[in-house]
């Protein structure tokens, strides 16, 4: 019994060692792993287009000036239909928070107002949503910001834009910058609403370049 016991031991000794043996060279006849891409930096930001000859235009050498303020709510790129990432506030954010940005403002009439900043695969891209909502316009009249009312043409569940005109791509190590226009005279009507002086939204964006550094 002790010898049965004792070969059975040994045999299973020697089928352990025979394993060991084949993994060994069928480990040493792999090649190295693939290394992974190191991701690339996205950059989004934001450019107002304004006519010099209408009247959300305002000299940007005045102090004072007309503002126009719109709550972002959210921002995505999509590599094809289903696959998607949120672009955060900047590299070190873990999640997208609402913010109110002002579309007249000198940053974002000099194509310097950032979005948003992330992490990317480096991949090409095919689309670029955000949501955008009108929070409200003061008009300078000379003395005063006199605040108007804006009001959404779009209709619920249109807040998010779609953005599809340019492809871009991610390159690994390297920052992408993608800047999205917005034509403010094309994108304001002014109307009046039960008397009351208001501007009418339907803004008018797209993606008007993308460099990589």
């Amino acid at each position: 019994m002790a010898l049965g016991t004792l070969f059975y031991r040994r045999g299973n000794i020697y089928i352990l060692s025979v394993f060991v043996f084949f993994s060994v060279i069928l480990l040493g006849g792999c090649d190295e792993p693939t290394k992974s891409p190191q991701p690339g930096i996205l950059e989004v930001r934001l450019k107002s287009v304004v006519d010099t000859s209408g009247s959300f235009y305002f000299s940007p050498t005045v102090p004072t000036r007309h503002i126009f303020t719109a709550q972002l709510k959210s921002l995505s790129v999509y590599r094809d239909s289903r696959v998607f990432f949120e672009v955060y506030g900047d590299i070190r954010s873990t999640r997208r928070y609402a913010s109110i940005i002002d579309l007249l403002a000198h940053p974002a009439l000099d194509s310097a107002l950032v979005l948003g900043q992330s992490y990317a695969p480096p991949e090409q891209y095919l689309r670029l949503n955000f949501g955008l909502n009108p929070a409200g316009f003061s008009f300078y009249n000379g003395n005063t910001n006199v605040p108007i009312r804006v009001l959404d043409k779009r209709s619920p569940g249109e807040e998010v834009l779609y953005l599809t005109n340019k492809l871009f791509r991610v390159q690994e190590g390297r920052k992408t910058i993608v800047t999205i226009s917005i034509n403010i005279d094309s994108s304001m009507t002014r109307s009046t609403d039960d008397g009351e002086d208001v501007f009418l939204f339907s803004p008018k964006v797209w993606i008007s370049s993308v460099i990589i550094q």
